[in-house]
């Protein structure tokens, strides 16, 4: 009905990238977006997570950026260009962006828990350990103990094994019975 709105073709960009995986067709509309609004920060986030879809680190870390630009409050974008330093193995950029990002919500479940997959990355398990905990008492679901338990294993064998004991795993039993979701953690 009216091909400049750049809104419509963002939305034709996302379900070509993330539902047919139509990576050529997904880039045409991105391209499209960008020349009729490029102050639009969806397309840059977008446009970032296609790159990190690439393994085109660099190009994923400057769309993320400017995504940034244009809603410097945004905590989706925040969140998003911190994982793309993060699978971009730039583990201590990410854990400084993360701190960052938290200053907008230091309650953000998610941003702890990427924070401390960044630590444990980097080896510094007291300090992935403490993200857990936070996370956890945050979340209010004890299920995130199992990560804990992951950073725990990093050095402290016997804490990570009562975290993951017999309790866990029969709230993990209980909350699949009950049809919940249990995340793969």
């Amino acid at each position: 009905m009216d091909d400049t709105l750049p809104e419509a073709h963002l939305s034709l960009a996302a379900f070509l990238l993330v539902h047919d995986r139509n990576w050529a067709g997904a880039e045409k509309e991105i391209k499209r977006v960008l020349a009729l609004n490029p102050k639009l920060a969806e397309i840059h986030h977008l446009y970032s997570f296609y790159f990190l879809t690439m393994g085109r680190f660099d190009q994923a870390i400057t769309e993320g950026r400017r995504a940034l630009e244009c809603d410097p409050l945004s905590l989706i974008y925040g969140r998003s260009l911190g994982m793309c330093l993060y699978f971009s193995r730039r583990y201590d950029q990410a854990i400084a962006h993360y701190q960052e990002t938290l200053e907008l919500d230091q309650d953000n479940v998610s941003l702890h828990e990427l924070l401390a997959d960044a630590y444990e990355r980097q080896g510094l398990h007291r300090d992935a350990i403490a993200e857990w905990q936070r996370a956890t008492a945050l979340a209010g679901d004890h299920i995130l103990a199992a990560a804990l338990g992951s950073a725990y294993s990093g050095g402290d064998l016997a804490t990570a094994a009562r975290i993951l004991g017999r309790s866990g795993l029969e709230r993990v039993s209980a909350k699949v019975k009950n049809g919940e979701y249990v995340p793969a953690v």
